[in-house]
Parts: C-alpha cells; sequence; structure tokens
C-alpha cells in the first residue's frame, strides 16, 4: 500500500490458488484479468497444470477469487 497526504493507494493481489491441488497462479500480465472483465458473466474458466479446470472471478476489493 503506497501512502501519500491525503489518500491510499492499495494495489489488489494478482495472485490465485487452484481449488484442488492448491497450487499458486500469479497473473503480473492481467491475462486472467482482461478475460473476467470482456465476459458479461465476470468469470472465465482456468485449466490448471493439475488437469482439473475451475472458475476464476474478481471480489469488490479487485482480489481473485476461485471456485469449482
Amino acid at each position: 500500500m503506497l501512502e501519500f497526504k491525503h489518500f491510499y493507494i492499495d494495489f489488489a493481489k494478482s495472485d490465485f490458488t487452484c481449488p484442488h491441488c492448491k497450487k499458486i497462479h500469479d497473473d503480473t500480465e492481467l491475462k486472467y484479468f482482461d478475460r473476467i472483465n470482456k465476459n458479461k458473466s465476470w468469470i472465465t474458466k482456468v485449466n490448471c497444470e493439475c488437469g482439473k479446470p475451475f472458475k476464476l472471478t474478481v471480489n469488490y476489493k479487485g482480489d481473485f477469487e476461485t471456485f469449482k
């Protein structure tokens, strides 16, 4: 978090974990974030290296949320 004289800037987390194998994925290039923003349902499907797909969305704070 950056603190300025009269306001704060808080950056959202750009990593998320697979709900199946708990592997941590990183989205520093905003690949999944852009896919979520283009989708009308605000959800995208991610294929993990464990072979099981899961769904990814963004909560009200801008952090990633994963679910099966």
